[in-house]
């Protein structure tokens, strides 16, 4: 609102980062005591206002990421306490005021990304009459990158570039020929970013001797970052492991520091997303909810190599029941001594059985036993024998799949052994089993070891 040039003790204004729109008031050049003036990223339209140059204590102006336009109000000048100016990032066109000069404490000046400098002239013109007559000594950063300077750098820029320049982008403009040796030995340069332009032939020779850092000839695209060893002209490929979304000078971002995996990569370098992080290739592992979240993981039934980095199957005796990076459990862990598998890579519990001549139970604290079956009555033969599949041999028979008390027949030729599972059971009764071996409730203990037309104890039932 115009009143703010109202209030006559404010000296800092903050405003940046909302969605402001319009000119800016020039009510705010009304305000004497005015030092800091930050409005940038906003939608502000129309030219800065003269009236600026009557806020003579102002020391910070930050108007970047707008739309503005027009030319940089020659009052500005008169602004002599300014330390920094940013101006990025909108529409301003002309070149910079001769007043300029008179900012004896000016530090930073960022003009990036305007319409700037279209009718100064080309070349050595161009940048003798910007920075020979225009630019105060006090400058420290200058960033004129994006905007409309062409042709090529003049051969003596060391005697016209503020002595005290430390930092000086030329980034994407149309600047054409060979980097100067002068500007690479210019006063105290210590950072040249002239990415983005027209060059041709060798670097300076003088750029060996030189303290300057200077970044890449070439504008990174996505997947490339600038060589770990500079001076270098080209950019590389983002290491396998890292990623690079956008284009720029910023470095490749590895899988882990962006989605928290270690065992996260890239199949190959130069990848762009983040998508383009998977598990380890080769190694057994994939992406697998453990504890609720999504990681790198070995499956049940496999271990995970901190060494090698590899899944592994759990050996004989041994098993992992869930997804993860941990070891495999030991069977013996669950209370019997004997217990074992039948083949590597088990991923239950139920997986650990007893030895032949021996069947599983469970006692009622959980803790699992081999006991030893009667070779009279039971058919052990084979390793995996368990209380509730008990297998019987023809002519015996129990009442329940829980029972160990297991009797002879009357009728040798009515009990037909097996697992409890006759041929002729009906479809409840098999349902009876199915339930018993799934863990299901009282009626879980039905069997029947009956042969056809035969029923109840001992099968004795016609």
């Amino acid at each position: 609102p115009t009143e703010v040039g109202q209030m006559a003790r404010l000296t800092h204004l903050y405003l940046d980062s909302n969605s402001l729109a319009g000119p800016i008031p020039s009510e705010v050049g009304t305000i004497a005591d005015l030092e800091q003036l930050y409005l940038f990223s906003n939608a502000l339209t129309g030219p800065m206002p003269t009236t600026l140059g009557s806020a003579v204590n102002l020391a910070q102006l930050r108007v970047q990421d707008n739309a503005l336009t027009g030319l940089i109000p020659t009052q500005l000048g008169l602004c002599t306490s300014l330390v920094q100016i940013i101006a990025s990032g909108n529409r301003l066109t002309g070149t910079l005021p001769t007043q300029l000069r008179s900012m004896g404490d000016l530090q930073t000046l960022n003009l990036a990304d305007n319409r700037m400098f279209d009718a100064v002239g080309q070349g050595l013109d161009q940048l003798r009459y910007l920075w020979g007559r225009r630019l105060p000594n006090s400058l420290i950063a200058l960033d004129l990158s994006g905007n409309s300077l062409s042709g090529s750098i003049p051969a003596d820029i060391a005697d016209i570039v503020p002595p005290n320049l430390v930092t000086f982008k030329l980034a994407n403009c149309s600047l054409t020929g060979t980097l100067p040796s002068a500007l690479v030995r210019s006063g105290a340069l210590a950072l040249l970013d002239a990415s983005r332009n027209f060059w041709e032939g060798e670097l300076p020779a003088a750029l060996a001797e030189s303290t300057i850092t200077l970044e890449t000839l070439e504008y990174c695209a996505a997947g490339k970052q600038p060589p770990e060893v500079l001076p270098a002209l080209f950019c590389e490929a983002c290491p396998e492991g890292s990623f690079k979304t956008d284009e720029g000078q910023a470095l490749c971002t590895t899988c882990e520091e962006a989605l928290g995996d270690p065992l996260l990569t890239t199949p190959e370098a130069g990848a762009t997303t983040p998508d383009q992080c998977v598990c380890l290739p080769d190694s057994g592992l994939e992406l697998r909810t453990v504890d609720g979240a999504e990681q790198c993981a070995c499956a049940a039934g496999f271990a995970y190599d901190e060494f090698t980095r590899t899944c592994s199957e759990c050996p004989p005796g041994q098993y992992k029941d869930a997804a993860g990076n941990t070891l495999c459990k030991q069977c013996a862990d669950l209370g019997a001594a004997d217990l074992t598998t039948t083949a590597p890579g088990a991923s239950s519990e139920e997986d650990c059985v007893c030895p032949a001549s021996r069947f599983r139970t469970t006692d009622d604290d959980g803790d699992v036993h081999c006991d030893a079956c009667d070779s009279v009555s039971m058919n052990c033969s084979a390793a995996g024998s368990r209380l509730d599949a008990l297998m019987l041999k023809p002519g015996f028979w129990r009442a329940s799949a829980d029972t160990t008390d297991v009797r002879r027949c009357p009728i040798p030729e009515a009990c037909v052994g097996g697992d409890g599972e006759a041929a002729d059971a009906t479809p409840a009764r098999s349902s009876l089993v199915a339930s018993r071996r799934s863990g299901g409730g009282a009626a879980a203990a039905a069997v029947n070891y009956c042969a056809p037309h035969h029923t109840g104890p001992y099968c004795a039932l016609c």
